[in-house]
């Protein structure tokens, strides 16, 4: 029997490092409504832009922060899914 508990997540990023990431979240059938994802390759020095696919005001996190702590993401719902653009702010 398959478990299908947990969370999936994944992110994409440009080969060099530069401009916006993605990260798409997918809650399984968890009792966790959130969980954070630690990000990879940002500049710790920089700050980030997080804009979600639903109409939340977008947030303004360290590149530290991201990778250290990781980026929070809440699904109310079981078997639902995020998409994030993670950007570089200007």
């Amino acid at each position: 029997r398959e478990d299908r508990r947990g969370w999936v997540a994944f992110q994409l990023q440009p080969p060099d490092g530069t401009g916006p990431s993605m990260v798409f979240a997918h809650r399984l059938n968890d009792v966790a409504s959130q969980r954070r994802f630690r990000l990879f390759g940002l500049d710790p020095d920089a700050r980030y832009r997080v804009t979600g696919d639903d109409d939340a005001a977008p947030q303004a996190i360290g590149g530290q922060k991201l990778m250290d702590r990781g980026l929070r993401v809440e699904l109310p719902r079981a078997h639902s899914a995020a998409v994030l653009i993670v950007e570089p702010e200007a």
